[in-house]
């Protein structure tokens, strides 16, 4: 028990080191207070403002709480000694990990957050059905579950390979990524767009990266306008940058993710004017 209680306090220490150097760089590249900012203090309006459930991930949700149940009946009814130990080490990272569910409780976060679970599920089973069942016949489920996973990857990945223009050429700016060709077109015609502007142009959207990225231009956080990563302004703080660049273009798409601010948007729509649209973006002039 010495020797897990001084493991455990060495790995915090490391962790605990290599955060200080993280931090320590961030200050030396001058960017600890943006870091800070926003990492931390949006905080408050990404939990608040983001909440959102897709009912499929409710079945998800309902098996973990079952997984854990059967972690508390398993180590006090069937686990050993070792067993609990790592019943106890899959449950302390497993379920804080459950913490990335909230506020968005989509697939992708219940994927993330389910899987030291998941992994704790293979070894809780191993752990009751080799009370009862042959080793034997252990291996050979396990040995099939192994094939039947690798035959749905690889059925999987020929069906993307088949059916989605990736992009393969390496000197692309979107290299490995889903490209369509009219998606490649539209920020072509776009990016002529803002370059006829002088490049005083802003794209106010979750898009943006997509345009911005063959151009390696960026416009800090109107890139990604979520709520809860406009730092410590939130909203207001937003509308003031915006207020600022007087004489810009800024595009807004014709609906808003549920993420994006609809006061901001709704501001750009009734504070400045409407000159036109180009591909999915409408196109607002701001005035002083």
């Amino acid at each position: 028990m010495k020797s897990y209680i001084k493991s455990i306090i060495c790995q915090g220490v490391i962790a605990l080191a290599l955060s200080v150097l993280t931090f320590a760089m961030f200050a030396l590249n001058g960017n600890l207070t943006d870091f800070i900012n926003y990492a931390f203090l949006g905080i408050g309006e990404f939990g608040t403002r983001n909440i959102k459930m897709e009912i499929a991930n409710i079945l998800a949700i309902i098996v973990v709480i079952a997984l854990i149940i059967c972690n508390v009946i398993i180590y006090k009814k069937i686990a050993s000694k070792e067993q609990k130990q790592n019943i106890i080490i899959f449950s302390c990272i497993g379920i804080p990990m459950l913490l990335i569910v909230y506020p968005i409780i989509n697939t992708y976060h219940v994927m993330i957050a389910v899987l030291p679970l998941a992994i704790e599920l293979l070894y809780l089973t191993d752990t009751v059905t080799k009370e009862f069942l042959n080793s034997k016949i252990i291996k050979i489920g396990i040995s099939f579950m192994v094939i039947l996973f690798i035959l749905i990857f690889v059925q999987s990945t020929l069906r993307v390979v088949k059916y989605n223009p990736f992009t393969l050429e390496y000197s692309n700016p979107y290299y490995g990524a889903y490209v369509t060709e009219e998606l490649e077109q539209s920020i072509n015609n776009v990016n002529k767009y803002i370059e006829e502007h002088n490049e005083k142009v802003i794209i106010f959207s979750k898009e943006a990266a997509l345009y911005n990225i063959p151009k390696k231009r960026n416009n800090g956080a109107m890139d990604l306008p979520f709520l809860g990563n406009l730092g410590k302004g939130g909203e207001d703080g937003m509308l003031e940058q915006i207020k600022s660049k007087t004489g810009y273009k800024i595009l807004l798409t014709k609906e808003n993710f549920y993420q994006e601010s609809d006061k901001i948007t709704n501001y750009i729509r009734e504070h400045y004017e409407k000159i036109g649209e180009i591909e999915e973006f409408e196109i607002y002039e701001i005035g002083g």
